[in-house]
């Protein structure tokens, strides 16, 4: 099935937490303040082309401001008021009936020997399904081989720049710090700490020999030019749409796109 988001000003939706309300079909959906901006979402409507070709058409946008109308009744939002939109298309394990009834669970398949694939589930539970997938791999092993193996760990492993301890006094300190050691604004100060974590120390290195790249990279801004040089040399961008789409958010979330 195929799933959209809408990206509106956040003057237009004005929240300050976010909210989840039933869409026009009584289907949960959600709306989120981001920055200077609110999106909402998700859509769910079967899908059989090609998920390259995925991407929110009229029906998509008239549903999610018709269920957001409906509930913010003062907000009368209609298609020019949406800045972006982005599609993407879930993958389901193959039951009968409509692909929207389809529930989103996974399933662990043996295939050949040395072959083992996960299908279904969702982005939210990577983690736990690779972890899942890995214990379900070691005890097919260690009966090959006849050894006991530890659970998997990663549940207690934090991401790249996760290893802290309580974000919210360490976002504020850091942010704090941040603008008076390399002054940078409020805005991209808090955007650096709660992208990047800890590792907005490695980010801000490649700052050091030309302090001009930690000026915004479009006016009004909070992304720094110095996240260009940092996602080519450490995040494996190769393309500006790698950059600007996958990176970073300025293709979606700011008002020009970047």
């Amino acid at each position: 099935t195929k799933g959209i988001h809408l990206t509106l000003r956040r003057s237009n939706l004005p929240l300050s937490a976010i909210i989840a309300f039933p869409a026009l079909d009584d289907r949960l959906i959600f709306a989120v303040p981001l920055g200077d901006c609110t999106y909402v979402g998700t859509t769910d409507t079967d899908y059989t082309a090609s998920p390259d070709q995925a991407k929110a058409d009229a029906a998509d946008v008239e549903y999610l401001l018709g269920s957001v109308n409906a509930i913010f009744q003062e907000a009368h939002l209609s298609p020019s008021d949406v800045i972006s939109s982005w599609a993407g298309v879930r993958p389901l394990v193959s039951e009968e009936g409509a692909p929207s009834d389809v529930p989103r669970d996974y399933e662990i398949e043996m295939g050949p020997p040395g072959l083992v694939s996960i299908v279904g589930g969702k982005l939210t539970t990577y983690r736990a399904m690779a972890e899942e997938l890995l214990d379900h791999v070691l005890a097919q092993e260690a009966k090959r081989f006849g050894w006991s193996p530890a659970p998997c760990r990663t549940a207690e492993s934090p991401l790249p720049g996760g290893h802290l301890d309580g974000f919210a006094r360490f976002g504020e300190a850091t942010a704090s710090a941040l603008e008076e050691s390399w002054g940078l604004s409020r805005l991209a100060a808090e955007r650096l700490v709660r992208t990047y974590g800890t590792e907005y120390v490695k980010v801000l290195g490649y700052a050091l020999p030309d302090r001009r790249l930690l000026r915004p990279l479009v006016p009004a801004g909070s992304v720094l030019r110095v996240e260009a040089i940092y996602a080519a040399a450490e995040e494996m961008a190769l393309t500006l749409e790698d950059f600007m789409a996958r990176r970073t958010d300025l293709m979606l979330f700011d008002h020009n796109h970047g």
